[in-house]
């Protein structure tokens, strides 16, 4: 599988586990930083998200050049 591949398949699964994550991480940043604004937390947490996504493609990208 491609990058590229990966990285699409990557996007498209488990999107109510992502939307569970993303509302369980906006609840904390509330929580934490109670005057922020919830677009703010919103952005915060597609931002975590998007980068948890690039870890794991990155990862993948390695292990596989690896092998």
């Amino acid at each position: 599988m491609s990058a590229r591949d990966f990285t699409a398949d990557i996007a498209s699964v488990c999107p109510s586990e992502r939307q569970n994550f993303r509302v369980t991480l906006m609840d904390y940043l509330s929580m934490q930083f109670p005057d922020a604004e919830s677009s703010t937390n919103l952005t915060t947490a597609n931002r975590a998200i998007e980068l948890a996504q690039k870890d794991i493609v990155t990862a993948f990208v390695h292990r596989k050049g690896s092998n």
